[in-house]
Formats: C-alpha cells, sequence, structure tokens
C-alpha cells in the first residue's frame, strides 16, 4: 500500500485532468522557464517530484565524573579501576540513509485549457498551492446555482446558574489573658562542631561498603536463620548491592551515556557524480563538528549512477529535437544511483535509491492519452490507457 503525503498527492491529481475531458480534447503542456513570455492561455501549474536524501547519525556521548574519595580507593578498598579525571568521550554508533520527495522547482508546467462551451472546473490545491485535484464535468446553462443564505439562529441567552447571593464572612478577634511570672533555671550544654577531614570521611565511607558486603553475605548464606522467601531474600540482596554500589561510586566515580541523533540532507544534482560532500567533522573528544572546521576527521557522502537511462537520454534529446505543435504531460523516468557514506577514507554505510532528477524527463502525446497515474515518489508512469 502507498502511502501520500500533501506535497505527493497533487502528481495523482494528473490523472483526473485527462480523463475527466473527453477523447478528443487536448491537453497542451508548457515548460514554465525564466526566458519565457507570460502565456495568454487559460490554464494552470504543476510540478515533477525531486528526491532529497537523508542522512541520520547516531552518536553515543559518555560523560565520566571522578569520585571525591578517588585517591583512597587502592589503600582503603583495594580498588584500582577508578575513573582519575572528568571529560567526555564521543564514539559513532551507525548511518541510516533514507529518501523523501518535493516539488522540484526546476520541473513546473503550465497546462493550457483551452474550456470551451458549457464545461466547469473544479480545482483543489494544497498549502503550498500544489493541485490535489482537478475535475471537469458539463453544466446545463439554464440551471443556475443560488445562493442559499445562511439560516438565522436567535441568539442563545446565557443559562441561568444557581448561585448563592450571600457568602459567609469570619472576623479575627484577639483575646490577650495575663498570668502571674513563673521563674524557672536554664541548663546550656554548649557543643562545637568539627568538620571532618576527606580522609575520614572516606574511611567512614569505604567501613559502611565493607559492613555492607559483610551483611548481604549473611543474608546468601542464611546467618539470620529467618525463614525469608526466595522472593524476599532477592529483593534485599538488590538493595543492598544498589546501596552498596552508589557508595562505591564515590571512589570508582561514575561515567553515563547519552544517545544523540543528528540529521542531514542532501540532494543529488546531475553531474555531482562520483564527488565527495563533506557532511560534518568528527573528533572523539568534541564529538560533531561544523564540515568547515580546521580539526576532526571529516564524514562525507558522494553517490554514481548505474547508467540505466543512459541510452534513454540520448533516444529522448533527438525526440525532444524533432519539430512538435503541442507536447502532453511530463513525467519523470528514474534513474538509480549508489550512496557511500565514509567516514576518512573508511566506507561507513551504504544504500541504493531512486533519485528523479538523474533520469530523464519525458511527455505524453498532447491527445488521445485518457487516463494516466504517477509514481508519487519518482513522477515515473504507473498507469496509462490510450484511446
Amino acid at each position: 500500500m502507498i502511502r501520500l503525503n500533501h506535497k505527493a498527492k497533487y502528481l495523482i491529481a494528473i490523472a483526473l485532468i485527462i480523463n475527466s475531458l473527453s477523447a478528443g480534447a487536448q491537453i497542451d503542456v508548457v515548460p514554465v522557464t525564466g526566458d519565457k513570455a507570460p502565456d495568454q492561455f487559460e490554464g494552470f501549474y504543476y510540478a515533477l517530484p525531486k528526491t532529497i536524501v537523508r542522512i541520520e547519525v547516531w552518536v553515543d556521548e559518555t560523560e565520566q565524573l571522578r569520585g571525591p574519595f578517588t585517591d583512597y580507593a587502592g589503600r582503603m578498598l583495594g580498588i584500582t579501576d577508578v575513573i582519575k579525571n572528568n571529560g567526555r568521550s564521543y564514539a559513532i554508533k551507525g548511518f541510516s540513509l533514507s529518501t523523501y520527495q518535493e516539488a522540484d522547482p526546476a520541473t513546473i508546467y503550465f497546462v493550457r485549457m483551452p474550456l470551451k462551451g458549457n464545461v466547469a472546473l473544479d480545482l483543489v490545491l494544497n498549502q503550498d498551492a500544489t493541485l490535489r485535484s482537478l475535475q471537469t464535468f458539463a453544466v446545463d446553462p439554464k440551471k443556475k446555482n443560488m445562493a442559499k443564505p445562511a439560516s438565522s439562529q436567535k441568539l442563545q441567552t446565557f443559562a441561568t446558574i444557581a448561585m448563592p447571593d450571600i457568602v459567609e464572612k469570619i472576623d479575627t478577634i484577639v483575646t490577650r489573658i495575663t498570668i502571674d511570672t513563673i521563674t524557672f533555671e536554664k541548663i546550656t550544654f554548649p557543643k562545637t562542631y568539627i568538620d571532618k577531614s576527606p580522609e575520614q570521611k572516606a574511611r567512614q565511607a569505604a567501613d559502611f561498603i565493607l559492613k555492607l558486603e559483610e551483611d548481604r553475605q549473611r543474608l546468601i548464606s542464611g546467618f539470620q536463620e529467618v525463614n525469608y522467601s526466595m522472593e524476599s531474600i532477592k529483593y534485599m540482596n538488590e538493595q543492598i548491592k544498589e546501596l552498596q554500589n552508589e557508595y562505591l561510586a564515590l571512589f570508582k566515580g561514575k561515567s553515563r551515556s547519552i544517545a544523540n541523533r543528528y540529521t542531514y540532507i542532501f540532494v543529488p544534482e546531475p553531474g555531482s557524480e562520483n564527488i565527495p560532500t563533506v557532511l560534518f567533522k568528527y573528533d572523539k573528544n568534541r564529538g560533531i563538528l561544523d564540515k568547515n572546521s580546521a580539526d576532526g576527521e571529516p564524514v562525507t557522502i558522494q553517490f554514481s549512477t548505474y547508467g540505466k537511462t543512459t541510452e534513454l537520454k540520448k533516444h529522448h534529446t533527438s525526440r525532444q529535437s524533432a519539430n512538435r505543435v503541442a507536447l502532453g504531460v511530463h513525467y519523470r523516468i528514474p534513474e538509480k544511483a549508489l550512496f557511500e557514506i565514509r567516514k576518512g577514507s573508511d566506507l561507513a554505510a551504504e544504500n541504493e535509491f531512486l533519485v528523479s532528477q538523474l533520469g530523464v524527463v519525458s511527455f505524453l502525446p498532447s491527445k488521445g492519452v485518457s487516463f494516466i497515474e504517477v509514481h508519487p515518489q519518482t513522477g515515473s508512469l504507473l498507469r496509462i490507457k490510450m484511446e
């Protein structure tokens, strides 16, 4: 099942253009270029789709934090695998290539509509002025559509809601009562607080870690001689280990990873085959950098075509040079291309796509075509009926 977005629906509407006219009608289509004078005919515009390549990059960002008691990890706990310095590191985990379509400003066409007689036109456009649907139908001149005035409705009054008109008000009254003075003795115990040294704090944390490990071993070995259920023992063991890991992080440090996604757009144009284009630059300590940065390793994209339409282009050039009174609806014949993503000189990802603008733009006869259906992704012919 083919799903159409609002930018591609207008291509299918070309089928309505030809199917709705009589078999003897003529469709005259002219390309819209800047060097042509404004057309004196009535009509409308449509465009062919252009293929855009979307590149998504997944980058893992790892942040490392040094623990406050790292200097005492080896002496108090015998731990050597610790984070000694704060820092960040980046690693590219993968690429994803996909395509989408948008209207190509280089392939806009004007359809001349010499509508004569009692023929009406039903035209629907999208928000971006692309064609959604078009239909022509005969009308009876004796019948006229009369506009019906909108039925007047009496303005509704506000709903009646029962609400009390009285609210409660509370005043504050203060009464003072005097009692005879009573004398008593007050004894004060002065206290002095001294901050612990980092080594004292580290020793306290290390003792607590060892105590937790001792308690966990007693729980597992059944030293408490309490008939706990298996679920209870498992839960208590997990809670002790979680608390133990939190205290161990004070000595070993912490690290966390964040998955970042970056999106880049690439437009393949004819004549740029096998030419690398820098998307961005990458540094393991700084992550994704701008493509114009002096630092980092370049990540590039390039494409090559399979030459499926090479001979067709030669034939179409000869056909196009013939003198023709009128041209029909224009459509695309796409070219297949291979896209490669390289990190430095290493191949990181590749994929194949049909690319509309790398192929050929051809045209149908202006007469004899009663139905045409266009593929929404490439603008190529999907179905055609000729009489």
